[in-house]
């Protein structure tokens, strides 16, 4: 069965009714990125640490903000019928980390598993193990010297453990 090619056939418009939908839907994902860009630089003002790589709750000051902050956020957006805010967190988290490195270079094969970047990949892999091993009661000494080659990773991308453990 042949294709066939639009400008062959006449295309009749569904209406004006959904032409203003359609007008409403793309300027809304217009506001919706311009916003999240400018929540995004806002954070990085306000917050010195890589609040955009932070995933665990500790004592710093800047950490405990943070999380108040994104809890607001996500009370904010429940309250407006959202159902999944950590989207928005998770897009926000990635113009944060764009607006303070620039953006993340994603050519061919750089993009790895689940469309993430290598950087972000590496931080997020040595973050986990370095928080799976704090937890461990006695950890061996190799399970140790793992531990302290995440941490030297971890901080050759600018994260601090202090906020991970």
């Amino acid at each position: 069965m042949k294709k066939s090619n639009t400008t062959d056939v006449n295309v009749m418009p569904l209406g004006a009714d959904i032409a203003n939908f359609r007008h409403e839907v793309a300027n809304a994902t217009k506001r919706a990125y311009g916003a999240y860009r400018e929540y995004a630089k806002a954070l990085n003002k306000a917050l010195e640490i890589d609040w955009f790589d932070v995933s665990v709750k500790s004592d710093d000051p800047e950490v405990k903000m943070l999380f108040a902050e994104k809890k607001e956020l996500y009370a904010e957006l429940k309250e407006a019928e959202h159902t999944n805010p950590s989207v928005i967190w998770k897009r926000v988290c990635k113009y944060g980390r764009e607006e303070r490195f620039g953006p993340v270079e994603e050519e061919g094969e750089a993009k790895l598993e689940g469309g993430r970047a290598p950087d972000v990949r590496i931080v997020e892999e040595h973050s986990k193990l370095y928080k799976f091993i704090a937890k461990l009661e006695q950890p061996t000494k190799s399970q140790q010297f793992a531990m302290a080659a995440s941490a030297d990773v971890l901080k050759a991308f600018g994260v601090s453990v202090d906020t991970l453990a």
